[in-house]
């Protein structure tokens, strides 16, 4: 009974550590789970939640070395799967992580959690336009998708040799923004898309809305200056390179003196010497 007592407290430890330490300290979660299996050495549990303890700790060899011995005690579940496949991920193991992933996905096919880990193992392997699918995968079977899955797959759209990567890849940014909402990072990434697409009219259309967006516009002047010169419009380059400094001239002196501010006059200056 006491055994029993004090196993039941390590797992309570081990998966709720806020229960008794505030944020919870990995080094001793992974010592009181090593004293555990010392008392329990045949708990494929212990095993496993030490296993995950450990690739917490970016001890991915360990870790794995922990979900071996949970395998070995006959312990089957879509939990060590997943770990093995991680673990093996961290470890540049690809191919191994896509066996344990693929196990899991032919059980349960919309397993967002599998479905994100299958991709970026895709995106290990170079396989970009795969990756890219499973990454829109996730954000379709999703109950609430965030702005990472989004990126992650306009990256994976981009890196592909897909005939129509750049614009696959504008699309599921646009997409975050119509699920999302109008967020400066989406519209930093359509800016890159469209110049990499040498579509500058849209580049600059969503550099405007960045400006629209931004509370302080002095950067965004200064990149839709870069914008303009890149197509050879010198007088719109000009002027905003001029909106960039009386925004800098609106900032409180102690920002104007930081070094990024400094670094961002400093390249207005070179850029108008260029003018």
């Amino acid at each position: 009974m006491v055994k029993a007592t004090y196993i039941l407290y390590i797992f309570v430890f081990i998966l709720h550590p806020t229960v008794l330490l505030g944020h919870g300290d990995l080094h001793e979660r992974i010592e009181v789970a090593s004293e555990a299996i010392q008392i329990a050495p045949d708990s494929a549990e212990l095993y496993l939640e030490r296993g995950i303890l450990f690739f917490q700790h970016e001890k991915y060899n360990e870790s794995i070395h922990d979900l071996n011995y949970c395998a070995a005690l006959n312990y089957n579940s879509q939990k060590l799967d997943l770990a093995f496949a991680k673990a093996n991920l961290k470890l540049n193991n690809a191919q191994t992580a896509l066996f344990f992933l693929d196990k899991i996905l032919k059980e349960d096919p919309n397993h967002v959690i599998t479905l994100r880990w299958k991709a970026k193992a895709l995106m290990q392997l170079d396989q970009y336009t795969e990756a890219a699918y499973y990454f829109e995968k996730v954000i379709e079977k999703a109950d609430k998708t965030f702005t990472e899955n989004y990126m992650e797959a306009a990256f994976a759209w981009e890196y592909s040799k897909h005939e129509r990567n750049i614009e696959n890849s504008i699309a599921i940014i646009e997409k975050g923004i119509v699920d999302l909402g109008d967020l400066i990072l989406f519209y930093d990434r359509l800016v890159d898309l469209n110049q990499l697409s040498g579509n500058i009219d849209n580049a600059i259309i969503n550099q405007n809305k960045i400006i629209e967006l931004s509370n302080r516009k002095e950067r965004p002047y200064y990149q839709r200056a870069l914008i303009y010169l890149s197509n050879g419009n010198i007088a719109a380059a000009r002027a905003d390179l001029t909106k960039s400094k009386e925004e800098i001239d609106k900032l409180p002196e102690r920002i104007k003196k930081n070094n990024a501010t400094q670094v961002l006059i400093k390249n207005i200056r070179e850029k108008e010497l260029l003018l």
